[in-house]
């Protein structure tokens, strides 16, 4: 899957628990705010507890890479 459009299901899957909870948050969901069709989101995550660990393990990474990168003060 192309990176770009990864981010966009791993934004929306974000989104939506922030929105919703947990039992608020479904594949159908993300699929359709995402703009793909939820075969595409299976055919990668089995269920919307991997979606969110994925989601949530992608905000970590871009925050340990912005930290890595981030110029010293002064």
């Amino acid at each position: 899957m192309a990176p770009r459009k990864q981010r966009e299901i791993f934004d929306a899957t974000l989104r939506l628990v922030a929105e919703r909870g947990y039992d608020g948050l479904t594949v159908e969901g993300v699929a359709e705010r995402s703009g793909v069709n939820k075969t595409t989101i299976y055919r990668w995550w089995p269920s919307k507890a991997a979606l969110l660990g994925g989601g949530a393990g992608g905000v970590r990474r871009a925050g340990l890479h912005r930290a890595r990168h981030r110029e010293p003060a002064g």
